[in-house]
Parts: structure tokens; sequence; C-alpha cells
């Protein structure tokens, strides 16, 4: 169906440059070359039962379910989100998202700090420690695929054509990619992105779906009856509050507010992209429309038909629905 060889020459053009070298295969899956530089410490990381995991591919609501686990595990109070996200709740891999040299000559007022960091963070975060990971189930560390640890891990996911496209806003604000939506779908679904095949990241999880410390949240269900969303949260980490705590709550995740809270916006990711010459649409946000059904203003019929294709072979017999 797509010519393969024109694709990668296309990705090599339009989606790398000094801030990232190139794309490998990681056990399947695209991820940056310069993974290879942490993968080992992952997958050596140590793993304590009591930490929390928040798991998604990219783009799948991943931000907003990291406010609502905090909140519940710090018993809603408000005043504990204080802190920019990625220190409260370290993104473990996030250092091999751009190149490290970026890191190293940037010389940028708006280097957040962390950015080079990450595996560190989360190693050394306050226990209980809630971390986030795009990684699939066969690249998180060794102690959480052999089940020597259990830590709980919420798995976040959603509708792979709504994905798709707020994949692509996402790529071009914060990862340098220069190419238009129909170059990129092309990327998306052949695998050749980071964290892709999303079909098969997902369901690396969604096979122990039935363990005892793994829920899995939709960002549909979070949309359509959020409450129902907390509700399943908090039974899963045994907790309980007054009606008018969840009605703060429920404020506090709403769409507007989140886009304007300063700690979870990345503005000053986002700064510092624009900063380094990453930025390809200086105009966007990180936190874009938050909303169902939104790929049918970029996607054609035609695409729209390859994405269902695509989904009917792999997810047959599986029970997930994306």
């Amino acid at each position: 169906m797509f010519n393969a060889e024109k694709l990668e020459d296309e990705r090599q053009r339009l989606a790398t440059g000094d801030f990232r070298r190139g794309f490998g295969l990681f056990k399947g899956y695209t991820m940056p070359e310069s993974f290879q530089e942490i993968q080992q410490a992952i997958e050596d990381f140590k793993v304590y039962d009591d930490d929390v995991w928040i798991t998604s591919f990219p783009k799948c609501g991943t931000t907003w379910s990291q406010e609502l686990v905090w909140c519940v595990l710090h018993d809603l109070n408000l005043e504990t989100t204080k802190e920019e996200t990625d220190l409260r709740m370290p993104f473990i891999e996030f250092c091999c998202i751009l190149c490290p040299q970026t890191f190293k000559h940037s010389g940028s007022r708006y280097d957040p700090g962390y950015l080079e960091k990450s595996v560190e963070l989360a190693r050394d975060a306050k226990r209980p420690r809630i971390l986030k990971t795009h990684l699939p189930f066969e690249l998180l560390p060794k102690q959480i695929q052999t089940f020597e640890r259990k830590p709980k891990i919420v798995h976040v996911y959603r509708n792979m054509k709504d994905t798709c496209v707020s994949y692509f806003h996402h790529q071009r604000l914060l990862e340098g990619f220069r190419g238009d939506f129909d170059l990129f779908w092309k990327l998306f679904i052949t695998g050749k992105l980071n964290y892709t095949p999303m079909t098969d990241n997902i369901l690396s999880y969604w096979k122990h779906r039935n363990r005892d410390n793994i829920l899995f949240i939709r960002f549909e269900d979070m949309k359509a009856n959020i409450r129902s969303v907390i509700a399943s949260v908090c039974e899963f980490f045994n907790k309980s509050f007054l009606e008018k705590d969840i009605e703060k709550l429920l404020e506090y995740l709403s769409f507007d507010v989140m886009k304007n809270n300063p700690y979870v916006d990345k503005h000053r990711v986002l700064e510092y992209c624009k900063a380094i010459g990453v930025c390809s649409n200086a105009e966007g946000n990180f936190i874009r429309q938050g909303k169902t059904g939104g790929h049918k203003s970029d996607m054609s019929k035609d695409v729209e038909d390859i994405f269902d294709q695509h989904l009917k072979s792999k997810l047959i017999g599986t029970g997930l629905n994306l």
C-alpha cells in the first residue's frame, strides 16, 4: 500500500535533525535512536510495590489521568498539585525523546532542568512514587514484566484515529515534526513513529487486564462520565471521599481549568522547544481540544477506512475497542 523506501526517506528528512539523530526498533517498537542509551537503566530500574505507574500511548489523556490519580492518592488536597506535573510524576524516558546533544548545547534560559535526567528523577522521587511512561509493557522494568514487583498500573487508552490526529499536532509542537498530516498518518499506521505500533503497545497491557494491580481507563469514558471514572479510580486505590470534595475535584479536572493550569500545560517545555528550534507550530498548546471524534476534521473517509481495516485485523478476538 505504501512505498516503504519513500516513507523512510521522508521520515529522515522531516522528523530528524539536531534534536534527533534517527529512530530504532526496540523489541518491535519504534523509539528515538537515543533510547538505547537508557534502555538498560530502565530494564534494571528498581521498582517498589507501592509505586503507581501511569501508562499510555501518547495523547490518550495521560496528563488528565495523572492529575486524577495524584489527587485521589493525596486525599483530594489540591494544594499538593502546585508543582509541575513532570516533577511530581516523573516521565521516566523523557530524556530520550530529544537527542541528549540538544540538552548539552542548547544554552537556553528556558531549560526546565529535568529533561536530561528523567530516569534519575524517577528513581529519586519521593515514595510512594507516581511515575509516567508511554513505553509498551515489553520495555518496562524487568521487575514489572516478571511480576516480581506488583505496583499499581493505571493504563489510559483512546480511539486510534483521534489519537493519531492529536499526536500529529503534538509532534509538530514538541518533537520537531515538519511534515504534513498525509505523511504523518502513513508513518503512524506503519509503525514508524515513537511508541508505535499503537495497537501492539496497548495490547501489551491489555493481555494483563485481569490482574488485580492493573486498571484500564478509556479517554472516551472520561469525557462521557468522569464521575464514574473517578469512582473506579477511588475503588482501585481503596479511597472514598465526601461529595463536596468530589465536586471540587470535578472542577479541578474540567477542561478549561486543565488547559489554563500552569502546572500541567508544559509551558516551560514548550518555551524550551521553541528556543532550541524544535517547535514547528509556535501558536500551538500542549492541551489542545480534549474532545472525542476530532479526527473527522483532519481525516478523509478513505483514510478512516484504512484505519478501520487496520484495527479490524489487529484487534479481532482481543475484546479491545479502539
